[in-house]
């Protein structure tokens, strides 16, 4: 048997996004969570290993590449990741439940060149919107919102649906 080689491989079966999970920290407790997000695992990728991640990805060419968790802001190297990702010809996408983004955190993510930032809202209304994801999360993830827009980042809502 011929074992195909690395480019052979990326030609047959491309590979087209990449959704990495780059925590399970999470700021919410959102009771339907499929990450079982809560805590920062002290077991997860350290940040050299995340960069050299993003080497053995590009192996797979240039997917979207989703950062997500978790919170993906709760990451303090989300920046540098980014960057870099960006930096090597990626598309990156995050995927944020909203609150944590800050009028700085927008511009940053901005500067970096995100794509777009996902925000998770699952109601069109806080009173529903919190009894699922937490008090205040659905008042703080508009504030999110409204700092990507000022920022000029691209925006996507998504909702889970239960």
């Amino acid at each position: 048997m011929v074992e195909p080689d690395e480019n052979s491989i990326r030609d047959v079966l491309p590979v087209r996004v990449v959704a990495w999970e780059l925590t399970r920290a999470c700021n919410l407790a959102c009771f339907y969570c499929r990450a079982s997000a809560g805590n920062f695992d002290p077991m997860e990728t350290s940040a050299a290993d995340a960069m050299s991640t993003l080497d053995e990805i590009a192996r797979l060419g240039r997917p979207l590449l989703i950062l997500t968790g978790g919170e993906p802001l709760l990451r303090e190297d989300l920046f540098r990741v980014t960057e870099k990702a960006v930096g090597m010809g990626f598309p990156v996408a995050v995927a944020s439940n909203g609150t944590l983004i800050s009028a700085e955190a927008a511009s940053r993510l901005s500067d970096c060149g995100v794509h777009r930032v996902s925000v998770s809202l699952d109601f069109p209304e806080a009173r529903a919107h919190d009894r699922v994801r937490g008090e205040g999360s659905f008042e703080a993830a508009m504030a999110g919102i409204a700092n990507l827009v000022r920022a000029g980042v691209a925006l996507q809502v998504n909702m889970t649906v239960t």
